[in-house]
């Protein structure tokens, strides 16, 4: 009876011990469970502040004076736009779209950069301005297709209209006269470049030149 109790007390001391061995262990599970938990939403932190204060202080660089420098500013707001900053992302579309900056006006980078706004994890926007920048990638893409449908109809309208230009009947002066004043707004509409590379190198070498420039191109 001696030597069973004395086994069953120490069954029972070895089951506490596991018990007290399995419960450290559980606590020490946990205590890591919580700090890498802790570890991760620092480093969230500490991304979300690197990004932040890197797309913060681009855009201070290119907009504001009297500290300016707009190279290394668009470098930081590159930067931080991929990694995931809305403003980076709104401010790179806003230029592209205005040519400003020293960036070159770019509607397809503009609305790239719009489109990633909305997903963007590190956050300074409004939600008015995440509406707009949703709203703009629609807009450029109407707005690119009425330029390209004024640039092929006014191209069109030169090209009927240069086809006469040469050496053309005295009789033809009005009307074509007439017909350069009601192409005019079509061709204002027109980039500059556009303008230029498409109708002035056929007119400087035609009779018309002195007679359809005034419509055409009169303030």
């Amino acid at each position: 009876e001696t030597a069973a109790a004395d086994e069953t007390a120490a069954a029972d001391e070895t089951a506490a011990a596991d018990e007290t061995t399995a419960a450290a262990l559980a606590a020490e599970a946990a205590v890591r469970r919580r700090a890498e938990e802790e570890r991760a939403a620092a480093s969230q932190l500490l991304a979300y502040a690197y990004t932040s204060g890197m797309a913060r202080a681009g855009v201070s660089l290119v907009q504001r004076q009297p500290v300016r420098d707009a190279c290394f500013g668009i470098d930081l707001v590159s930067k931080a736009a991929s990694m995931g900053s809305d403003l980076a992302s709104y401010s790179l579309g806003q230029w592209h779209e205005e040519g400003s900056h020293g960036l070159p006006h770019d509607l397809a980078e503009a609305k790239f950069w719009y489109s990633t706004v909305p997903t963007c994890t590190t956050r300074h926007l409004d939600a008015s301005l995440v509406r707009r920048a949703a709203a703009r990638v629609g807009e450029i893409d109407t707005e690119a297709a009425a330029w390209a449908s004024a640039e092929a109809a006014a191209n069109a309208a030169i090209d009927e209209a240069l086809a006469r230009l040469h050496s053309p009947p005295s009789s033809l002066l009005p009307p074509l006269s007439s017909a350069a004043s009601s192409l005019r707004p079509a061709l204002l509409s027109l980039p500059p470049t556009s303008l230029r590379s498409s109708l002035l190198p056929p007119l400087s070498s035609s009779p018309l030149l002195p007679p359809l420039l005034p419509p055409l191109l009169s303030p």
